[in-house]
C-alpha cells in the first residue's frame, strides 16, 4: 500500500486548503505585492463542473516579470512544479498549498496556475482534484484534475491567460469534449459511451505531477 502523508508548505497561514476556502488569498502562499483584479472568471460556468466551481471567482497579476524570478520569491517550503499543456508554448507553474507523500513522491490534490503573459507572472486560476484523488498530466500536455465522480481535463489557452476545460463527463450521462484548447469549440454528448470511453482512456493514461519544495 502506497504511503500517504500530508505534507504542509512551511510558513503558511492557516486560512484552509483550496477544496474549502476557493482560490485562498496570494498571503498564505508566501506571495508579496500582488494586484487582485476585480473580474470574474468565465470559464466552464454552464457546467459549473467540480473543479472549476472551486477555482475562485477572480485572478491575480503579480509584480514579477518571470516565472523564475516569481519562484524565487516565494517562502521556502512552498511545493511548486513545472508543467507543459497542449497548445500553449510558455511554461505552466504549479503552486500548491500542500502536497502528499507516495512512496517518497510528492503530489498535490490542489494547485494554483500561473503564466508568464505581457512580461508579467498572473495567476490563471486555481484546480483541485476532488475525493483524495491527485493533479495529473498525461504525455502530450493534458491535465486531469477529477471530481468525485467527474473526469475533467484542462488545457491553457494559447495566450496563456485562461484555464480551458478540455473533456468534461459527469460520472452519468452527459459531458463534452473539445478537441482544441478554444473554450468555443466543445461538442457536447450525452449517453454516448464510446466518447466516455475515449475521456476514461486518457485519464487512466495521466500520470501523477510530481511537485518540490522551494529551497
Amino acid at each position: 500500500m502506497k504511503k500517504r502523508v500530508l505534507q504542509l508548505a512551511t510558513g503558511l497561514l492557516t486560512v484552509g486548503v483550496f477544496g474549502v476556502t476557493g482560490l485562498v488569498g496570494a498571503q498564505s502562499l508566501g506571495i508579496a505585492n500582488v494586484e487582485t483584479t476585480a473580474y470574474v472568471m468565465s470559464e466552464n460556468q454552464d457546467s459549473m463542473p467540480s473543479s472549476a466551481s472551486d477555482s475562485g471567482r477572480y485572478k491575480e497579476v503579480t509584480q514579477y516579470n518571470t516565472i523564475p524570478e516569481f519562484e524565487k520569491s516565494l517562502k521556502s517550503g512552498t511545493w511548486v512544479a513545472h508543467t507543459y499543456l497542449k497548445g500553449y508554448k510558455g511554461d505552466v507553474f504549479l503552486v500548491a498549498e500542500a502536497s502528499y507523500d507516495y512512496d517518497g513522491k510528492q503530489y498535490a490534490e490542489d494547485a494554483r496556475i500561473y503564466t508568464e503573459v505581457d512580461g508579467k507572472v498572473r495567476c490563471i486560476g486555481c484546480l483541485n482534484a476532488m475525493g483524495g484523488l491527485l493533479i495529473k498530466r498525461t504525455d502530450n500536455g493534458i491535465l486531469f484534475a477529477n471530481g468525485k465522480m467527474s473526469y475533467e481535463s484542462y488545457l491553457v489557452s494559447a495566450d496563456g491567460k485562461e484555464i480551458v476545460h478540455k473533456d468534461y463527463y459527469d460520472g452519468y450521462d452527459w459531458g463534452y469534449t473539445n478537441e482544441t484548447n478554444d473554450p468555443g469549440k466543445k461538442v457536447e454528448f450525452y449517453k454516448n459511451n464510446s466518447k466516455v470511453n475515449e475521456i476514461k482512456a486518457l485519464n487512466k493514461k495521466a500520470k501523477n505531477i510530481e511537485f518540490y519544495r522551494v529551497k
